[in-house]
């Protein structure tokens, strides 16, 4: 057998076993015991209390590793009675699961109890029976006389608050009087006429009697529901006698309704239009239908949901108001935080950037149809993060194969166009692969921007050369895709092949062998440098963790 692990209390400095320390996950557990701890939370003055420290101790030692035992056995270790132990438990708040045996005070009958019925009950008792009797023999009516009941002839005590009583339980006066019917009369069932035998008071105070439930429930029932035949059908059915029912069935009603309730008929036709005042035609199929004039007032447009659910979706989806409307609505959710969303490793490490040199920003800033990565609040001016992949950098994509490439290099046009136009602010693009591979590089360009005020010879961070703690521009200026003439740009798209090829980018994985079994995965390499071990599965890592904690 392996030796049971144990660790020394930093409070206590007692040896104890593991199990007596909170798990604090992965392995680890707490300096201090689960009773020091418990008693810790407290804080307990103890020279306001009749017990000492090491009293509780023993207590909530008790509490906390013997779930399921008996109180009765801290009496003799604490020395005091089993109410003062019950009322310390409920002064620590302990929600104690313990139980206490103990002995009923007027039949002497063994049971358990909690500590709830030690501290707020008066006297113990197995049942209410053995409480009232309690009671009797404590403090209750005087015996004035003995007397013998009339049904079962045996003595018992009459007490002074029923001095005329005759039976000894209520059991022998109802039997007594079941036998001699002596409060007993005849009558007839209401509803099978049957004669039966009822008490007096019943049939005084009843206008109706009943020899079984089932005849009651077949009387009342009988009373509220009638038959009646279906106009429609003829066939019989049962309805409520205040209802205006008049078919068996919906179906029935249906047709009732198609032969009787058309024209000027109709509960909704209104004389005063005409049938060219209630006829319209489908936005979508163009077939004309008639409606009533309420529908036509409230502009009804469609013939079902059907051709309702398709204009909106191939028609007025299409159209240039929604689009403008959908586009500020997406921005403004956007600013707003409304869609859940984690920053990019790129877009993170600017955040650190400018956090490293104290500037204010905002991320997801919206201006109307835009919203734009970092806004420098405290300058009025603005910084994007390019992605190499989707906002396509030149450098990489000498070949445009997709075509959300193409959409995102004509959105990020318009949105310089729409901020240089309206807000006067020339914005800052710091690329990915300068943002990654040279941050002196893309610091030492936010601070000329902000130095500058926003005015820069060239705003794209490929453009520039940090070497010699110097900010030089290049000889050779590169122009981004979103400035290029459109001719020019349809020249490099090829959109043609891009189902051909797979979007997945061989430079950000990395193929590795599982450190359990050995079988060979890929991975991203951004996840495969967060996690400490690198496993095939969830299986083969929880194996590696059970193994390593063993050791």
């Amino acid at each position: 057998m392996s030796k049971e692990l144990t660790k020394i209390c930093k409070h206590c400095h007692k040896e104890k076993s593991i199990n007596e320390f909170s798990n604090k996950g992965k392995g680890f557990r707490s300096a201090k015991c689960k009773v020091c701890e418990s008693l810790l939370r407290k804080n307990i003055d103890y020279l306001l209390t009749d017990f000492t420290l090491q009293e509780d101790t023993i207590l909530t030692d008790f509490i906390i590793n013997n779930r399921g035992e008996f109180i009765n056995e801290l009496i003799s270790i604490l020395n005091k009675d089993l109410k003062t132990i019950c009322i310390r438990i409920n002064e620590l708040k302990f929600h104690s699961k313990l139980n206490i045996k103990t002995n009923c005070e007027y039949c002497g009958k063994e049971m358990i109890i909690t500590p709830y019925r030690i501290i707020n009950f008066g006297s113990i008792c197995c049942s209410k029976k053995c409480n009232s009797s309690l009671k009797k023999g404590i403090n209750f009516h005087k015996i004035i006389s003995e007397g013998n009941c009339l049904y079962c002839e045996q003595k018992f005590n009459i007490y002074d608050n029923v001095p005329n009583q005759k039976f000894c339980t209520a059991s022998c006066k109802s039997k007594y009087y079941c036998k001699n019917d002596l409060n007993k009369a005849e009558t007839n069932c209401s509803n099978c006429d049957k004669t039966i035998l009822k008490s007096k008071g019943q049939i005084k105070n009843y206008n109706h009697n009943f020899c079984s439930l089932e005849c009651e429930l077949e009387y009342k029932y009988n009373q509220t529901h009638e038959i009646r035949i279906c106009e429609i059908c003829n066939k019989e059915f049962e309805c409520l006698k205040n209802c205006s029912q008049k078919m068996c069935s919906i179906q029935c009603q249906g047709v009732w309704q198609s032969i009787n309730l058309i024209g000027e008929n109709a509960n909704n036709y209104n004389h005063n239009y005409s049938i060219e005042d209630r006829t319209y035609r489908c936005e979508c199929c163009g077939k004309e239908d008639i409606t009533n004039i309420y529908a036509i007032q409230n502009g009804r447009r469609f013939c079902s949901d059907i051709c309702r659910q398709k204009w909106f979706a191939e028609t007025w989806s299409q159209t240039d108001e929604w689009k403008e409307k959908s586009s500020i609505r997406a921005v403004k959710i956007l600013e707003e935080g409304l869609i859940s969303k984690s920053n990019t490793g790129c877009q993170t490490a600017v955040n650190n950037l400018l956090n490293s040199i104290d500037i204010k920003y905002i991320n997801e800033k919206g201006f109307k149809y835009f919203a734009v990565d970092n806004y420098l609040s405290d300058y009025n001016l603005i910084i994007e993060v390019m992605g190499t992949y989707w906002h396509c950098d030149h450098r990489k994509y000498k070949t445009i194969l997709y075509e959300h490439q193409v959409d995102r290099i004509k959105r990020d046009k318009a949105k310089h166009t729409y901020i240089k136009n309206n807000y006067d602010i020339n914005i800052l693009y710091l690329w990915e692969n300068d943002i990654l591979n040279n941050p002196n590089l893309c610091l030492n360009l936010i601070n000329l921007y902000i130095d500058k005020k926003g005015v820069l010879y060239n705003y794209h961070s490929f453009n520039y050369i940090y070497n010699n703690n110097l900010l030089v521009i290049n000889k050779n200026i590169d122009i981004p895709y979103m400035n290029w003439d459109i001719k020019e740009l349809n020249k490099i798209i090829n959109i043609s092949i891009k189902e051909k090829m797979s979007k997945k980018q061989l430079d950000k994985w990395i193929a590795f062998n599982c450190e359990w079994c050995g079988k060979e995965k890929e991975q991203l390499i951004s996840h495969y440098n967060k996690s400490n071990t690198h496993c095939c599965s969830c299986k083969c890592a929880c194996e590696l963790k059970k193994s390593k904690n063993s050791i």
